[in-house]
């Protein structure tokens, strides 16, 4: 029988800067909002084309804008249902002053502080303080704008390639820059708000999703939501999303680098390949087991929260039920 230990750390910053595979989509992306910390920013949705008020003409009266269509309310609406079936925590919620981005906002975030900055064309140290500011602790911002604002300060988001309704997450730094971590498309939010995607603000338990994902259910506590996240970033194969778990989920550990848990995960994924959830062995809020099958056999998974801080992995623990 062989047992591994996995004693993860808190991750340093997330650092995906161009549109590349790296970029984090759908329910990863949803779990790093989950912790707070962010940038959203979210280009209004769907608009009635047959006027054309640009964004400067922030003075006309209402119908003499471009406001939002059948379509763009229908959107708005599913990404609120998601932002709610997920819980997550928004703090400030900014957008620029014409109507179009107002009921975007109202829609998807709640009410939101109009800014004129957030509708200038012309660039200036005012807009981009605004823009790069930080969140307060535990949340994310809100920012719902135009496309020339997005691409203007969101790296790797280039000119036309963000659709309305589409959104950039940054992350922001103390010294001023943005970070590109992910972005949703049309589809993701379509996919993400589809009936019977529960989140983990649902009344019903969260499943497993991914690739290999079993048919078991995970227990709707603070343990097994966690085991979840685990999970279905274990299951990308993909390093980003291991640090977004890392980062927002673990208990740091200074004397374990990023590095070394990243090559520890690689390890294991080249290893045992993605992991299906069979059943779940023992639950408590603060503690979950679960057996899950891998190409290298069936092992159980410990996970224990830490007492002193009890939203992160104080140990992860694979026992493997034969050796290989």
């Amino acid at each position: 029988m062989l047992a591994l230990l996995v004693s993860l750390g808190l991750a340093a910053r997330i650092a995906t800067g161009a549109a590349d595979s790296t970029e984090l989509r759908g329910e990863a992306l949803i779990s790093a909002l989950r912790h707070g910390g962010y940038t959203i920013m979210l280009r209004h949705t769907k608009t009635d084309r047959s006027v054309n008020g640009g964004p400067n003409y922030s003075n006309l009266k209402r119908a003499d804008q471009r406001n939002l269509n059948d379509d763009g309310v229908r959107d708005a609406k599913r990404i609120g249902t998601v932002m709610k079936r997920f819980g997550i925590p928004i703090g400030e919620i900014l957008s620029s002053q014409m109507y179009r981005t107002r009921e975007t906002a109202e829609y998807v975030f709640g009410d939101p502080t109009p800014n004129v900055l957030l509708q200038q064309l012309a660039a200036s140290p005012e807009q981009r303080a605004l823009v790069v500011a930080m969140p307060k602790d535990g949340t994310n911002r809100a920012i719902v704008t135009h496309h020339f604002i997005v691409e203007r300060y969101a790296p790797g988001i280039r000119p036309g390639e963000l659709a309305e309704g589409e959104a950039a997450v940054v992350k922001p730094a103390s010294d001023g820059t943005l970070t590109l971590v992910g972005r949703f498309t049309l589809a993701d939010w379509q996919s993400l708000g589809a009936a019977g995607v529960a989140g983990p603000g649902a009344s019903a338990p969260a499943p497993v999703h991914g690739a290999a994902a079993g048919t078991a259910m995970l227990p709707h506590t603070r343990a097994g939501k966690i085991a979840g996240e685990y999970l279905r970033a274990f299951n990308t194969g993909d390093s980003a999303p291991m640090q977004v778990f890392i980062e927002t989920s673990l208990v740091a550990d200074p004397n374990r680098p990023l590095a070394a848990r990243i090559a520890s995960y690689r390890k294991l994924f080249d290893e045992h390949g993605a992991l299906a959830l069979l059943a779940v062995e023992s639950s408590a809020d603060d503690a979950v087991a679960f057996k899950v099958r891998s190409k290298a056999g069936e092992p159980t998974l410990s996970l224990k929260l830490a007492t002193d801080q009890p939203d992160r992995v104080a140990s992860l623990t694979f026992t493997w039920g034969r050796a290989h």
